[in-house]
């Protein structure tokens, strides 16, 4: 049987049509990235229910390809904006920085994907 709890408290429902539904939704900014960094590596998706309403809306392991959004995020209008957080984390293993929009700790920022795509440059740039 799959672990049921997984890293910060969050828990990994089982896949129901729904679930797959809003999967599908961070693998389509996933697809929208690969369009111009075509030499990404394969990224594993799963979506998570968090432990409360103040938990992070996404999280990746560093260099593992492996990324999380919380079920509470995946329809929010800063989606494009946390999958690109979190992509450069899971491919790059890149921390935070609070001087770059994109690589901040907090989504706050309402990003556009112009800006999104300008920020990815800056750390995807080798997978064109």
């Amino acid at each position: 049987m799959r672990k049921q709890k997984t890293d910060y408290g969050f828990t990994m429902p089982s896949m129901t049509s729904e679930l797959y539904g809003l999967r599908r939704l961070v693998i389509d900014e996933i697809y929208r990235i690969k369009k111009t960094y075509s030499k990404l590596p394969r990224i594993e998706v799963r979506i998570v229910n968090p432990p409360n309403e103040n938990s992070a809306c996404g999280y990746a392991w560093l260099n593992q390809n492996i990324i999380h959004i919380s079920s509470q995020w995946v329809n929010d209008k800063n989606l494009p904006e946390i999958v690109a957080h979190e992509i450069v984390h899971a491919v790059t293993g890149f921390r935070h920085d609070d001087n770059c929009l994109l690589m901040s700790k907090y989504v706050t920022n309402n990003l556009d994907y112009q800006t999104i795509d300008k920020c990815l440059e800056k750390y995807l740039s080798e997978y064109k």
